[in-house]
């Protein structure tokens, strides 16, 4: 299955090669200016042109994958938004639920996407954000781990996909932007 991903850090490339099933051949297009333009807030015409962009993407996929939160309003079918696929399944899971976030700019969508539960928590870290934008991703990992750590939450979702790593360096399981959207295409494409 041929998956074209839109990503906006060039980071996200190996996590998501990292991720992917051996059935998956991903196609990677890196489009760091629509994070910065995210960041400064989405408007219509962002998402139009992410819109526009995940469809030319779909010439020659099976699936299209957008993985970056803060633009994932800008997705509709064929094209998946890497995120939804994770609040579907951590909202499946039942109990009490940590969602990990450091972009400001995704708080917002977030809130939307989640919607209010009973026994939800969005944990915001901006001042790992600032890390992760200044080119520090250790320190940003482990603000995130040190946050993961700190959650009594029955399930913490790894709200970013630039989190994933984190996963290999916390002793108890999370959810992954990049394992939840996998997984997502493996049951609807498989």
């Amino acid at each position: 299955m041929i998956v074209a991903c839109l990503h906006t850090a060039q980071s996200n490339v190996a996590l998501y090669e990292a991720a992917a099933p051996g059935a998956f051949r991903l196609r990677h297009t890196v489009r760091p200016d629509l994070l910065a333009r995210a960041g400064q807030g989405s408007d219509a015409g962002l998402l139009a042109e992410v819109q526009a962009l995940l469809g030319g993407l779909a010439e020659g996929a099976d699936a299209v994958l957008l993985t970056c939160s803060s633009l994932a309003a800008a997705a509709r079918p064929p094209a998946l938004a890497a995120d939804h696929a994770l609040a579907r399944a951590a909202l499946a899971r039942g109990g009490t639920l940590d969602v990990i976030l450091a972009a400001p700019s995704t708080m917002a969508a977030a809130r939307a996407l989640y919607g209010p539960r009973p026994g939800l928590r969005l944990v915001a870290l901006p001042e790992a954000w600032a890390r992760f934008l200044a080119g520090d991703v250790d320190g940003y990992l482990a603000e995130v781990s040190a946050a993961t750590g700190a959650s009594g939450a029955h399930t913490v979702a790894l709200g970013q996909s630039s989190m994933a790593p984190v996963a290999a360096m916390v002793s108890r399981p999370v959810l992954t932007v990049p394992s939840a959207a996998f997984a997502a295409l493996e049951a609807t494409c498989g």
